[in-house]
């Protein structure tokens, strides 16, 4: 196991208990799967997520590494005889590669470089006289002269001076706190400026906001820098990082000048900025721009993750028939009506013009639906599927289709689909657009296990999906999709092999053999038979096994959650109250059940319940279930014009991005809620607040019908924050009552009439007349500190006001009414 420092520091980043995470450190060392661990030793990690599993995963390999990287250079330097105490506390207490291959870095052999053949022409002694810089034997105009000398190459003064420094610079550049501080100085103070180049190819367009772009580095977007760096590449921009190089070569000439009136000092200073210069910066460039861009690709792998979750695990429509339309750019349809299963009952082409009447979308769509008794109608949410979805809500609210209505289906990767192999098997002698809108059918029915056909890195979408790392992206995608997959589980007898795939410990090869397997003995009677399928042992089975479900079969408990090996645990508290398996499921009887007895590190209290649970409702879908909304009054959608600052509406979000989310109110153009407008609070990622699929209501904050953009905001519909009423005694004068209420507590105070001005005034929150209470009392002096003279106002939204101001005002208008 990796030391107990790098746990903590593992605990830290994902904000776990040391001992979560050396347990999950440990069970990953044995070989346990993410999903297998998340899923089933709950109790032992104290119930870390699949996410926070797989960081400890990354960063468990990455200490492993780094220790085994570290012992081997341990041993290399002792094998020199050039280890020092400091040294090894120095490579004892490493904790990044970087650091690690820096302190490491003078004890490497260097060939073929200006230092190493200097080395050779016999120059050493005199950098190393320089580099101690004590004047003895004499000064270096005086004892350079010896190291002249033509059978080693070394014709001249300037020669040997030349190559000493360049010997003096070699260890300047390998010093490693010189690389730490050159290394910060990129990363914190360093600009980031892309300018064009003479390319004069298709894609130069697209990089033309980047022609003249400076920004620091630590402030570039993941999605720019991306963006940069793909234009970079083909040849569009150059990039580089600009920076102020006096403070460093200042910096690094001091640290190795000890006198700077000495005649060292032009030498050691001459050294320094060549090692700067040739060999510092262009190599620390490099590290920190490569940082810069793992940590973008990670950035925008993780927002796609998330994109990609939200839809994979959306609220299926269930086994119902559906009706899809697939939009076409030219503003034709392809229609497909599916059976509950998923069975294509009739397909059909709309086409738009003129003279096509009878082929136009209004007149094939009430047809179909009525005549296959379908309610709801799934088109796609790309440009074209909203279009073509504001007609079909249009004519869903007339009297002939007013039993149905819409819903929109992801589009991510529904082209490469219904181009696939696997399309043309499932749909031959089909068109292209026809399969598309059967997909999109099926997707409605159930997203999963419809997505998941393609290649996961195809239901990625974005402006910068091409330019993220794609062998990062795609490995992520695929551990995404596992996850989905082992959350809602499949059937051991009916789930394709695209399905099987994704289980948690199955390989593509043993999906296969499994289905071929099934198909020749007609299916599996329970889950030990898995171990009969070739390329499955012991520890994949046990790894896979809870997640395929048998319904029918020999062992009553296959139908549910329950990890065989607790089947006898669960099998013993069944008998002791009297219930057989074999009666699943048995709803609240499950609570009077008594598992103390199979009390173990990995049978805890949260394995338990999970036991529970699937014995009261086996293998309940955690996606849940798409309800329809209610009905609504036949009205026309409401298009942009009609939109009006202030109005309240109602949506679905579609999309989440990292500076907000986006929301189908019916509009014809979508709306944004900003992070700042989706809660009172400080939200950092839209999805801790909302995810894809959620129908919230908002408020319009701003229409701008020029460039089509409305602004809306939930925050506009929060209760606003109240202020508290201080104690009047306790205050001992003119209170500044400037507390913020609890939005969950019921307001107490009230508007009240002034009789003396006939306006109306907030009460206080003992309901008291705030004016009159807060009038001067020329009985007693106010007593306030200087503090409470000097606290500003504060206010929310134009909600709460400046009370001391308004207090005195009060006061003041009394006794101005009172003479």
């Amino acid at each position: 196991m990796i030391e107990a420092r790098f746990l903590e520091m593992i605990a830290a980043e994902v904000g776990a208990g040391t001992a979560q995470v050396a347990a999950a450190v440990e069970l990953l060392d044995r070989g346990g799967a993410v999903a297998f661990i998340a899923h089933y030793r709950k109790d032992a990690t104290g119930g870390l997520d699949e996410r926070r599993l797989e960081i400890i995963e990354q960063r468990n390999l990455q200490f492993t590494a780094l220790s085994n990287r570290r012992d081997a250079a341990r041993a290399n330097v002792d094998a020199l005889g050039r280890m020092t105490e400091s040294l090894s506390a120095a490579l004892e207490a490493c904790s990044d590669p970087l650091t690690l291959e820096d302190l490491y870095l003078p004890f490497k052999k260097q060939k073929h470089t200006k230092a190493a053949l200097a080395a050779q022409r016999g120059l050493e002694p005199f950098a190393d006289y320089l580099w101690v810089q004590i004047p003895h034997p004499g000064p270096v105009e005086f004892v350079v002269e010896q190291y002249v000398c033509p059978e080693r190459q070394v014709l001249s003064v300037e020669e040997a001076l030349e190559g000493a420094r360049h010997i003096v610079a070699e260890r300047i550049a390998s010093d490693a706190e010189v690389r730490r501080m050159v290394r910060a100085a990129l990363r914190g103070r360093a600009l980031f400026t892309a300018t064009a180049t003479k390319y004069l190819g298709a894609q130069r367009d697209r990089y033309t906001a980047y022609f003249d772009y400076a920004k620091p580095l630590g402030k570039v977007g993941a999605t720019d820098l991306l963006a940069v760096m793909r234009g970079m590449k083909i040849g569009v921009l150059r990039v580089e990082l600009v920076l102020e190089e006096e403070p460093v070569l200042a910096a690094i000439t001091a640290r190795f000048v000890k006198d700077p009136e000495s005649s060292f000092a032009p030498e050691i200073t001459a050294a320094a900025h060549d090692a700067y210069r040739r060999l510092l910066r262009v190599e620390l460039e490099e590290q920190v721009l490569a940082e810069a861009r793992r940590a973008a690709d990670e950035a925008l792998v993780r927002e796609l993750r998330g994109q990609v979750e939200a839809a994979l695990m959306s609220q299926p429509a269930g086994p119902v028939p559906v009706l899809a339309v697939h939009a076409e750019r030219e503003g034709g349809a392809s229609l497909a009506a599916l059976d509950a299963r998923g069975g294509v009952l009739e397909t059909a082409t709309a086409v738009n013009g003129p003279d096509s009447a009878e082929n136009s979308l209004e007149s094939i769509l009430p047809a179909l639906l009525e005549r296959h008794g379908i309610g709801i109608v799934a088109v796609g949410n790309s440009g074209a599927g909203r279009q073509t979805g504001r007609k079909v809500q249009n004519m869903l609210r007339g009297r002939r289709a007013h039993s149905a209505h819409l819903l929109h289906v992801p589009e991510a990767g529904l082209s490469a689909y219904a181009q696939s192999p696997l399309a043309e098997k499932e749909l031959p002698e089909m068109e292209t657009a026809l399969r598309a809108a059967v997909s999109l059918g099926r997707r409605c029915q159930d997203p999963l296990f419809e997505m998941i056909k393609i290649e996961p890195r195809a239901l990625a979408v974005g402006p910068h999906t091409r330019e993220v790392n794609q062998r990062l992206l795609q490995e992520a995608l695929f551990r995404t999709v596992e996850y989905c997959v082992c959350r809602v589980g499949v059937d051991l007898n009916t789930a394709p092999v695209h399905a099987l795939r994704y289980v948690c410990g199955m390989q593509m090869g043993a999906a296969q053999n499994l289905a071929a397997e099934r198909e020749k003995n007609g299916g599996f009677k329970n889950r030990a038979q898995l171990l009969s399928v070739s390329g499955i042992g012991e520890k994949t089975q046990h790894h896979c096994a809870a997640f395929l479900r048998v319904t029918g079969g020999d062992q009553p408990l296959d139908a549910t959650r329950i990890h065989p090996e607790a089947y006898e645990a669960v099998g013993a508290a069944l008998a002791a109250a009297g219930l057989d398996s074999a009666s699943l499921p048995f709803g609240g009887t499950v609570d009077s059940l008594d598992f103390s007895s199979a009390a173990s590190p990995f049978f805890g209290e949260r394995t338990r319940a999970d036991w529970r649970r699937e014995l009261a409702e086996p293998w309940t879908d955690p996606r849940g279930r798409y309800q329809a909304p209610a009905p609504r009054p036949r009205r026309q959608e409401p298009d942009l014009a009609a939109v009006q600052e202030g109005a309240v509406v109602e949506g679905k979000i579609t999309n989440i991005a990292s500076f907000g989310v986006f929301v189908d109110f019916g509009a014809g153009k979508e709306g944004l809620i900003h992070l700042s407008e989706l809660a009172a609070g400080f939200v950092r990622d839209a999805n801790e607040v909302v995810k894809v699929g959620d129908v919230v209501k908002a408020r319009v904050m701003r229409v701008d019908a020029e460039s089509r953009r409305i602004s809306l905001s939930i925050r506009a519909l929060l209760p606003p924050p109240e202020r508290i009423a201080q104690d009047d005694t306790a205050q001992r004068g003119v209170g500044q009552r400037t507390g913020f209420r609890d939005a969950r507590e019921p307001r107490r105070d009230g508007p009240q009439e002034d009789r003396q001005g006939g306006r109306r005034r907030p009460a206080s929150a003992d309901g008291r007349d705030r004016h009159r209470d807060n009038a001067p009392d020329k009985r007693r002096a106010p007593s306030r500190s200087n503090d409470q003279q000097s606290a500003p106002p504060r206010s929310s939204g134009g909600e709460l006001m400046n009370t001391l101001l308004s207090d005195q005002l009060a006061a003041l208008r009394d006794k101005l009414l009172s003479e």
